[in-house]
């Protein structure tokens, strides 16, 4: 049930985005957190708007971001792509993979987590099967 809410309310909406954006704005980026929040043994996942401590620098302030240095080096890189995008409109630095614009035809999506990897297409068949359904 909670996986359905979530591409309801949040990832399918952002996919459809940035299918529309793309095709006026090369410069669009689609990422997708996966860092678990370490709340109940693990069990929720990637909660909605847990990488913002991680886009600020103070994921160390709370106990539902994680804490030590794989939470550090997260929350480093994300601050590195965040700035960069500010500066140039491309989120791309060193201390990442190369990260291409989001294009229908690759779906190309920075997951942000344990690691750092671009994912073509990801979750595709959940994706497609939601594309006859209007959201408004």
């Amino acid at each position: 049930m909670f996986k359905f809410l979530t591409d309801l309310w949040y990832r399918i909406i952002s996919i459809r985005l940035a299918e529309a954006q793309s095709k006026f704005q090369p410069n669009t980026f689609m990422y997708l957190f996966t860092w678990p929040s370490p709340d109940m043994e693990g069990k929720i996942g990637a909660t909605h708007s847990l990488e913002i401590p991680f886009v600020f620098g103070t994921n160390k302030n709370f106990s539902w971001t994680g804490k030590g240095k794989k939470a550090d080096n997260l929350s480093e890189k994300i601050m590195q792509s965040w700035i960069a995008f500010a500066r140039t409109g491309n989120p791309n630095h060193k201390g990442i993979p190369e990260w291409s614009p989001y294009e229908v035809e690759n779906r190309a999506t920075m997951f942000m987590g344990k690691e750092f990897k671009i994912v073509n297409a990801p979750f595709d068949k959940e994706r497609a099967a939601w594309d006859s359904i209007h959201l408004s």
